[in-house]
């Protein structure tokens, strides 16, 4: 019986530490997009030059590119001069771990064989009786474990730029967007896809910085 409790408490802490159905991400988006946008071209690069050679940035940079040429942006990927530049970066802020209490469930009572009836006992051998009983058992918490759960905050920006203004004093942006998703996994190549996705599901978006929360299905492990 002691085994079966502690199989219940490890199948607890999977589904309270190891399992998620969703990715949860925070989207905040101030633009001044103008209404041709759509047919702007456009290039993406990393906020930070030394990412250019990353097969990481590579990755969300294809996802981004993706992205926007769906929404109707010309993509220019060869360095010519482009209308816009998207610079995009990603990144995990900090941890945060806690510890919290597991109940252990298992049986509490009961489930017990004992004798009933008359005790017998011929010239002075063992005594014996006649039959057995059973009770039946009970199940509830009978104990606790610490479990710790650690946090991670993940992070997406994308800004979008008139590239005709990068190399002046009054530099024009035309879009920052923000992402935001804490959940157990450190994992970025497991969540980033999904928060450029938030990001780009109501693409321009309202402009004025309302958050909108979106969760989309996930089936996985981190």
């Amino acid at each position: 019986m002691e085994n079966g409790s502690k199989t219940i408490v490890i199948c607890l802490c999977l589904v309270v530490i190891g399992c998620s159905n969703s990715i949860t991400s925070h989207v905040s988006v101030f633009h001044e997009m103008p209404y041709s946008w759509a047919s702007k071209s456009i290039r993406v690069l990393p906020f930070d030059p030394a990412l250019k050679s990353s097969l990481e940035w590579k990755s969300y940079k294809n996802l981004i590119e993706v992205a926007l040429d769906k929404r109707g942006f010309n993509l220019v990927r060869n360095g010519e001069t482009s209308d816009y530049v998207a610079f995009a970066s990603y990144g995990i802020d900090f941890r945060k771990t806690s510890t919290s209490n597991m109940p252990v469930y298992g049986q509490t009572d009961g489930g017990t064989i004992y004798p009933y009836g008359p005790l017998y006992s011929f010239d002075g051998s063992s005594p014996y009786y006649p039959g057995l009983g059973f009770t039946m058992p009970s199940y509830g918490v009978n104990g606790i474990v610490p479990v710790e759960t650690t946090i991670y905050s993940r992070n997406l920006a994308l800004d979008i730029i008139v590239a005709g203004s990068l190399n002046s004093e009054n530099v024009k942006k035309l879009y920052e967007g923000r992402v935001i998703s804490r959940g157990s996994c450190e994992n970025l190549p497991t969540i980033i896809p999904f928060m450029i996705t938030s990001l780009f599901k109501e693409f321009p978006g309202s402009g004025g910085g309302r958050k909108t929360i979106i969760d989309l299905p996930y089936e996985g492990s981190c």
